[in-house]
């Protein structure tokens, strides 16, 4: 894949600081990867072999500017191959479409093509618009990247982004956003119940589109990664009672007792879920392994 890649694209466009191998020449040049709170996480560097299209692009902002710029210019390629790369291919959404391998965008700014990434602990977006021969490369090495997304777009090149907004991630200055960090810091301080009788205090001060199921689920999954069982359990509860009609929160809370051992609480909320929700595929796949 590397060397394929090299000599299509990477030499002949002069992208002299990409490879989809790790190189001992990046160690002076990388990025180390954060999670949600600032932590240093540990950064993957693919030996020879494990080249990922998909996923082990090894680039800098330039570099990947310079690959922009010849998919605007229909370098390297054949008419017809630069002509359906920016024709709608399929419809996603209003005002967007896919092209080959790259997203459209349809705007009263023009059409642009527009592409993300999202691996652990690295954040990037880029777009480019060929009519006005303007474009952004925005890479972050940060798993809260993205949360500046929509700032970035709006003091780059401004104008509508319904490709952002279908994405759907979280702006920073969000209000749930805001409340997270609150419970989040009360419960490292203070512990489970100060953090859940915190978050019914903030009900009463904040708007309430600062609050849904995945407000709860993201500290849920936050404390099951981190082998906190039964304050991950007691948030999927809180969940579950904040949102008995909701699926995906039953789901999570039966994925908690699994995990601390009680199959029988698990079977339970699973059947739960997928009577809620009867296609919920892992639910149905979970409940299937358990019974046998």
């Amino acid at each position: 894949l590397d060397q394929l890649v090299r000599r299509l694209v990477f030499e002949p466009l002069e992208m002299t600081s990409s490879s989809y191998l790790w190189q001992e020449r990046f160690e002076d040049m990388i990025a180390m990867p954060h999670g949600s709170d600032g932590e240093v996480l540990r950064k993957n560097r693919p030996q020879a072999g494990r080249g990922n299209a998909a996923a082990s692009l090894h680039t800098t902002a330039p570099d990947f500017a310079r690959f922009m710029m010849a998919v605007m210019n229909g370098a390297l390629l054949s008419d017809s191959t630069a002509t359906a790369m920016l024709t709608s291919q399929i419809d996603v959404d209003s005002n967007l479409t896919w092209g080959l391998g790259i997203g459209l965008q349809d705007t009263e700014a023009g059409r642009a093509f527009w592409h993300w990434g999202d691996n652990t602990g690295y954040k990037a977006y880029t777009i480019t618009y060929p009519g006005q021969g303007v474009g952004v490369v925005w890479f972050t090495n940060s798993e809260n990247g993205q949360s500046l997304l929509e700032a970035m777009l709006a003091a780059t090149v401004g104008g509508e982004h319904p490709a952002a907004d279908w994405l759907g991630y979280e702006a920073y200055n969000s209000p749930t956003r805001a409340v997270r960090g609150v419970l989040v810091r009360t419960y490292e301080e203070q512990g489970i119940d100060s953090a859940i009788a915190e978050y019914h205090q903030l009900k009463t001060t904040h708007p309430a589109q600062a609050f849904d199921e995945f407000l709860l689920n993201s500290l849920g999954y936050r404390l099951l990664r981190a082998d906190r069982l039964q304050d991950a359990i007691a948030v999927f509860e809180l969940n579950v009672a904040e949102y008995p009609d909701a699926s995906n929160p039953y789901d999570s809370l039966g994925e908690a007792y699994l995990a601390a051992g009680d199959t029988a609480r698990a079977i339970v909320n699973y059947e739960r879920s997928v009577e809620l929700n009867p296609d919920n595929a892992n639910g149905i796949a979970v409940l299937e392994r358990i019974r046998g």
